[in-house]
């Protein structure tokens, strides 16, 4: 590398420093940049440590466990209030709820960003359910079912569909609320606290600190 080249890298990396700590959304940009980037190295990793956790049969435990190691540097703190009285002295399976507010809720991207060769999907024992298919839904409901029970799973599923920027909740679709009713399983809503405080995607801007309460509220039995 000749000087000259050192010297733009050194200009370069000192225009972003400046960039990052003057302009707003310059630190949005940025930051959300290196979040994605972080999902998709998160992806990469787990097509490779998911391995023994499917052999196992367990679920997507492990994505989510190691996804927190990968965003500390988001300084983002959440605060999970009644996980072990609701949904931990659940045994068996349950169908989790939870309202969707932005891309990085879960790490959901991983899945699609590396292409056919992601083993990600399979090992973490998703479902997938092709919307715009209809007559395919009640055999995707049957399957998943089947498939929870076979490895005693709890499923966590977005009712609203897709992701809602705006405030209150959108309109619920069914298939969540099938699946715990074919199954018997009880329903467990969690609902997470308005991300707006540290972040928001209109408004061009993702502090550097923040929390997130996640409220796990009392199992709804399907039985009878």
């Amino acid at each position: 590398m000749d000087e000259w080249t050192t010297v733009l890298l050194l200009f370069c990396c000192a225009t972003l420093v400046i960039l990052y700590n003057v302009s707003q959304w310059c630190h949005y940009i940025l930051r959300i940049s290196f979040f994605y980037l972080c999902i998709f190295l998160h992806g990469i990793e787990c097509n490779i440590t998911m391995i023994p956790s499917w052999i196992a049969g367990n679920g997507a435990d492990l994505i989510f466990h190691t996804f927190k190691y990968w965003t500390l540097w988001t300084g983002i703190n959440v605060d999970v209030r009644g996980f072990e009285e609701n949904l931990e002295k659940i045994p068996d399976c349950a169908v989790v709820i939870c309202n969707h507010q932005m891309e990085g809720l879960i790490p959901s991207m991983q899945y699609f960003v590396i292409g056919k060769t992601n083993l990600v999907i399979p090992q973490a024992n998703a479902v997938f359910v092709k919307r715009f298919k209809r007559g395919r839904v009640s055999d995707t409901i049957e399957r998943c079912v089947k498939q929870m029970k076979k490895y005693n799973l709890k499923i966590w599923i977005f009712p609203e569909g897709t992701r809602n920027h705006g405030d209150g909740m959108l309109p619920f679709k069914k298939g969540a609320f099938n699946i715990a009713v074919r199954g018997g399983f009880p329903i467990v809503p969690i609902v997470l606290s308005n991300y707006r405080p540290f972040y928001s995607r209109t408004g061009h801007y993702f502090m550097s600190d923040g929390e997130v309460i996640a409220q796990v509220l009392s199992p709804i039995s399907t039985k009878g």
